[in-house]
């Protein structure tokens, strides 16, 4: 089975500014990185790709700790 690449996601703001870059396997890991580095607004874009793949979240400091971490 072929293994999955790494991929970027950009992290951005309410204005389109990018703010971080965070990565994984699919946009719902790099939201989870995103989560535990206290982000809760969490809009990603996937970076160094033509087609763009967005992905928003809202987390909260309130969501159980076993969502928050894959595995």
């Amino acid at each position: 089975m072929a293994e999955k690449e790494m991929r970027n996601f950009a992290l951005r703001d309410e204005k389109g500014n990018e703010i971080g870059v965070f990565t994984g396997k699919a946009p719902r890991q790099a939201d989870l990185n995103a989560a535990n580095r206290g982000y809760t607004d969490i809009k990603l874009r996937e970076r160094a790709r033509k087609s763009c793949t967005y992905s928003q979240a809202r987390w909260s400091r309130w969501t159980s700790p076993r969502a928050r971490r894959p595995g």
